[in-house]
């Protein structure tokens, strides 16, 4: 950061130390005068918040209405119904198609079109 004199707008600044309160002593090598510059950091803003006061923010269960808490519970029957669940037994390959015959079905169709 350049600095310039207040008092005779020179950019001929040295610095002298720093001060207990975190401020910068400065001299004007042209006009010889001296200021300090700086200061504490700014305290945070006090809009942030702690971990603990956002996690309490957030909705609960309780803060749902009735209404809403019903409307889901439906939207969640529906989508099970066409999504049942996975079972978790059953070994998953990473790819979509888990049976070899399946695959040759699918490499025989790529071949043809």
């Amino acid at each position: 950061m350049a600095f310039v004199c207040p008092a005779c707008q020179e950019a001929r600044v040295e610095y002298l130390g720093g001060t207990d309160d975190a401020k910068s002593r400065l001299r004007c090598s042209w006009c010889e005068h001296e200021w300090t510059h700086g200061g504490e950091q700014p305290a945070p803003k006090s809009g942030v918040l702690t971990y603990e006061q956002a996690k309490a923010s957030f909705a609960g269960a309780s803060s749902v209405s009735p209404q809403a808490a019903a409307r889901v519970d439906r939207l969640k029957a529906m989508f099970l119904t066409d999504h049942p669940r996975p079972d978790p037994k059953q070994r998953r390959t990473g790819t979509a198609i888990s049976s070899s015959s399946a695959q040759r079905a699918y490499r025989q169709r790529r071949r043809v079109t």
